[in-house]
């Protein structure tokens, strides 16, 4: 334990939880409030913690949010966060895995794809949207056999970041795989040989993917 109201060990802290490497942070959107967020954010500078920058997201999709709802429960907690004049960037909004495509419901005019909607409000109402950010736990069964399982890895990440360029996230922006996992599910394989290559090839997958 580490008495973080000391600045000396605040600081010893802060060095062994990151490396010395700056922190992305989390703020809530969909089950907090924008009053928070900048509560959270202003501890953090005032605190002056190496930060790179700020994530906006909650696993979204899963929570069948529609991509409108969202962006603007994003765009209203983004322009708060602005209002602080930092230079850390915004982005999210953390999605959650899926399978091929990222589906919702039908808009007016077809268009079923979560990201491009959700992207077309944030462009559209000009709101800061600088990284991209999403989550990946591929397998669901976790009695099955891993090996076939870990042979699909990059066929499947790839087919997932294939689809989010066609749903027009930007390739100018940095993206961040906020979250991996063999499974969201708890078996043996997570923590196991299985789970260490899952760790390796993935995050080799995800590079090599650029």
């Amino acid at each position: 334990d580490y008495d973080t109201e000391q600045p000396g060990l605040d600081f010893v802290f802060r060095s062994k939880l990151t490396n010395n490497l700056p922190l992305l942070v989390p703020v809530g959107v969909l089950y907090d409030t924008p009053e928070n967020a900048v509560a959270e954010m202003q501890y953090l500078l005032r605190r002056n913690y190496s930060l790179e920058g700020i994530e906006l997201g909650e696993e979204p999709d899963g929570q069948w949010v529609s991509p409108e709802d969202y962006a603007a429960l994003y765009a209203g907690v983004a322009r708060r966060i602005a209002d602080l004049k930092s230079p850390l960037k915004i982005g999210g909004p953390s999605l959650q895995n899926f399978e091929d495509q990222l589906l919702t419901w039908t808009d007016a005019s077809g268009n079923r794809s979560w990201m491009n909607r959700f992207l077309k409000y944030v462009r559209g109402n000009s709101v800061p949207f600088n990284f991209f950010s999403f989550e990946f736990y591929p397998f669901d069964n976790v009695c099955a056999d891993p090996a076939p399982q870990l042979l699909k890895i990059p066929t499947r990440l790839g087919a997932i970041m294939d689809s989010l360029r066609k749903d027009g996230v930007p390739a100018d922006i940095p993206w961040f795989m906020t979250e991996y996992g063999y499974s969201v599910f708890a078996g043996r394989p997570e923590v196991d040989i299985e789970g260490a290559l899952f760790n390796a090839d993935t995050v080799g997958t995800f590079l090599s993917l650029g």
